[in-house]
């Protein structure tokens, strides 16, 4: 086990696994996955959605016994796919609620070193059931301002639909319907880091204002 106090932050983020699906990675890859988890031993591990493929109960169950083997502190969110045929109900009961959030404090040597306290990671569910396009909502906007209660941290967000262009993509169709207000809200905070699913084409990078945003193509 690296020192903690001598690394930077690390995450690992991993989305559109479609567990137990026609859409799923071969076993061999999901162990893969995984095992790569292990070696990186991130901070915190960021299931950003699309567990499975129709949001079946079964499918489901595949999926909580794969991210039950994940042993590092996780997060996760639910996407467009795990919302299909009540799938949003099953995401309840095996997941939890799909607004959550992970803080972590640093040592005093990390904390200096990354000129932060600590980090939080903020989930948010944009899904719609039985719908492919996705949305935040007006109504969880205050909520997700007052999930960043320590100045001092790292603020990271994880949506499963992109809140901005991924080049490289195609015909941009992954966007939150609301996203111009989620930039804005998320702008005032001062977030650090968006990280989001829905996009497996290709890994891509863009930056608005002090904000990176990433897509989740991690998993593919």
């Amino acid at each position: 086990m690296r020192p903690i106090s001598r690394i930077p932050l690390r995450i690992a983020q991993i989305s559109d696994v479609h567990v137990g699906g026609s859409l799923s990675l071969p076993p061999e890859a999901l162990d893969g996955i995984l095992d790569r988890v292990r070696v990186i031993d991130p901070d915190i591990v960021v299931l950003a959605g699309d567990l499975t493929t129709d949001g079946y109960e079964w499918e489901y169950e595949q999926a909580a016994e794969w991210v039950g083997r994940i042993e590092h502190p996780k997060i996760v969110i639910p996407g467009n796919h795990d919302s299909r045929n009540v799938g949003y109900m099953h995401f309840r009961r095996l997941f939890g609620d799909p607004y959550s959030r992970y803080q972590a404090t640093f040592d005093p040597e990390r904390a200096e070193r990354l000129q932060a306290t600590g980090f939080t990671v903020v989930g948010i569910d944009s899904s719609e059931p039985d719908v492919n396009e996705g949305r935040v909502g007006r109504d969880r906007y205050g909520w997700i301002r007052d999930q960043f209660d320590e100045p001092g941290h790292i603020r990271i967000v994880t949506v499963h639909h992109h809140l901005v262009g991924i080049p490289g993509t195609g015909r941009e169709r992954n966007i939150v319907l609301d996203a111009a207000d989620v930039l804005l809200t998320l702008t005032d905070l001062d977030i650090d880091l968006v990280l989001s699913g829905r996009s497996i084409s290709t890994r891509r990078r863009s930056r608005c204002s002090r904000t990176t945003w990433t897509d989740g193509a991690s998993s593919r």
